[in-house]
């Protein structure tokens, strides 16, 4: 097989794997009663804390209103916190409050239940 056809092969067979990911992750989400997008914010914030929401926005890959809503949810549920920056007041980042760690470790061993079953 030539290397153009192996780099198209890979290419089909890692945006099916995105897509079969994707779709688990709404049958998990709908299963366990997870507002869409909420799991996977929690879980991006866990390994980027003090992140900006546009910067969020961009690693979710989801429009800036649309993260917007998810972090003010997150934010009434005491999931998460906006913090100013120390260098700039303008700019606010996020970061995982005490109960937001706690629900993504449940969100993160359920995840590797449901998707071992």
């Amino acid at each position: 097989m030539a290397e153009e056809e192996l780099n198209e092969e890979l290419f089909h067979r890692s945006m099916s794997l995105q897509r079969q990911l994707a779709q688990m992750g709404m049958r998990y989400e709908k299963l366990h009663g997870g507002v869409r997008g909420q799991n996977r914010t929690l879980a991006l914030l866990s390994k980027n804390e003090g992140m900006k929401q546009a910067e969020l926005a961009r690693f979710a890959r989801v429009r800036p209103s649309s993260i917007s809503e998810v972090v003010d949810r997150l934010e009434r549920h005491g999931l998460i916190e906006r913090r100013r920056d120390n260098s700039d007041h303008r700019v606010f980042r996020l970061y995982l409050t005490e109960k937001g760690r706690e629900q993504n470790e449940r969100n993160h061993s359920s995840w590797l239940g449901f998707v071992g079953d």
